[in-house]
C-alpha cells in the first residue's frame, strides 16, 4: 500500500477522493492560542475590571480635550485665578446664565437641588472648594448621572459656573433638598 492510499478517508465526491492530511503545527498553535486569548479577553472585559466602551470613549475625549487645550494656549486653571473668578461679579453673572441653561434642570433654578444635590448648603459630596467644584463640573460624576461638562464648555464658562455656585452658597431657597455628603466649613 502506498502512503497516499493509507490517508484516503473513504469520502468521494465527483470522483475525487478525500485525503486525511493533518493540519500544520503552526496553524494548530495559532488556532489554540486564539482560543486561550479569547478566554482571557472575555474574562477581563466582561467579568473583571476591564474598561467599557463608554469609559474608553470618555478617556479618549478627555485626552483630546487636554491636547486641544494645550495647543490653543489654554492650560490648567491655577488656584489664584479661580479664586479671583469666584469674587468677580461679572463671572458670577455669566455663571448664572450658563447655570440656567446647563445645570438648573438637575440642580434647581436657585441651586436648591432636584435630581442633583443641593448646592446652597454646607454639605458637599465631592468637595466644596473652588478647585474641587471645578473638577466635579469638568469631569462629571458618571455614577450619579452628571455629565462631564469640560469637553462642552470653555474654561471661562467653567470658571464662571464655579463663581456662581460659590455665590449662591449659604442662601436658603424654598424647597431646598435635604443635605447630602460631608459637612464642610469655610
Amino acid at each position: 500500500m502506498s502512503e497516499e492510499e493509507k490517508k484516503i478517508v473513504g469520502h468521494a465526491y465527483d470522483g475525487i477522493e478525500e485525503l486525511d492530511n493533518s493540519l500544520p503545527r503552526w496553524w494548530l498553535l495559532t488556532f489554540y492560542g486564539t482560543i486561550i486569548f479569547s478566554a482571557f479577553y472575555f474574562f477581563y472585559y466582561s467579568m473583571s475590571d476591564g474598561p467599557t466602551l463608554t469609559q474608553e470613549f470618555q478617556k479618549n475625549i478627555a485626552t483630546l480635550e487636554v491636547t486641544q487645550a494645550k495647543s490653543s494656549g489654554e492650560g490648567e486653571v491655577d488656584e489664584t485665578a479661580l479664586l479671583a473668578a469666584v469674587k468677580s461679579p461679572d463671572k458670577q453673572k455669566h455663571g448664572k446664565e450658563v447655570y440656567q441653561t446647563r445645570c438648573a434642570s438637575c440642580h434647581g433654578a436657585d441651586g436648591q437641588g432636584g435630581i442633583g444635590p443641593n448646592l446652597t448648603d454646607n454639605y458637599w459630596i465631592h468637595g466644596g472648594k473652588p478647585a474641587e467644584i471645578l473638577a466635579t463640573i469638568t469631569n462629571g460624576v458618571g455614577d450619579k448621572g452628571m455629565p462631564p461638562w469640560g469637553p462642552m464648555l470653555s474654561q471661562d464658562d467653567l470658571q464662571s459656573l464655579v463663581a456662581f455656585i460659590k455665590s449662591i452658597h449659604g442662601t436658603t431657597p424654598p424647597g431646598a433638598k435635604a443635605p447630602q455628603g460631608d459637612l464642610m466649613k469655610e
